[in-house]
């Protein structure tokens, strides 16, 4: 699967003007195929990476493509855009925000009602086995969705969702 960051994403990134966002990071689809993920800082970007490389590595989470720093000038543009258009307010960090870190990744459906508790319930204990704090999900469909192939991921790997000391050892600080 190609989710490296083209040329073509990356002048659908510079006109972007809305995203779906969890606590720590904005989510953002440049197409069918690959999304991004973009945190206010290099730690945060890195230790989430790292906690959904290991996920995937198991079969428990959307591929990763690569790393990637905006500059100063395209994350003020990004934002600035950002506020101009959404009606939720967006995270506080981007009120001071000079750099955005992000990585590609694999776009799932998050359709939820095609989850059944069931299959959500696996997937938690699968997550808890290899050492994932999973606390964050409540109930079977939350931060979960579906690739492409029919695979039940987990796809919230923000840091003080998704891992405990077990993990935390094998992905470095956090801040």
């Amino acid at each position: 699967m190609n989710l490296r960051m083209t040329n073509t994403r990356r002048n659908k990134l510079r006109q972007v003007n809305e995203s779906d966002r969890g606590s720590w990071c904005l989510f953002i689809k440049l197409d069918n195929t690959c999304g991004l993920k973009l945190y206010h800082t290099m730690q945060m970007r890195d230790a989430t990476f790292r906690g959904q490389e290991i996920a995937a590595e198991n079969g428990l989470a959307p591929q990763i493509g690569v790393k990637f720093d905006l500059n100063e000038k395209d994350t003020a543009d990004l934002v600035a855009r950002l506020m101009a258009k959404q009606l939720d307010p967006l995270p506080y960090y981007l009120n001071e925000v000079r750099f955005l870190f992000g990585y590609t990744t694999e776009i799932v459906n998050t359709d939820t009602t095609k989850i059944s508790d069931e299959h959500g319930e696996d997937l938690i204990a699968k997550l808890k086995s290899i050492g994932f704090y999973t606390n964050d999900f409540i109930g079977a469909q939350v931060n979960m969705g579906i690739t492409k192939q029919g695979k039940l991921v987990c796809f919230d790997f923000d840091a003080g969702n998704c891992y405990n000391y077990h993990l935390k050892n094998r992905i470095g600080p956090i801040v």
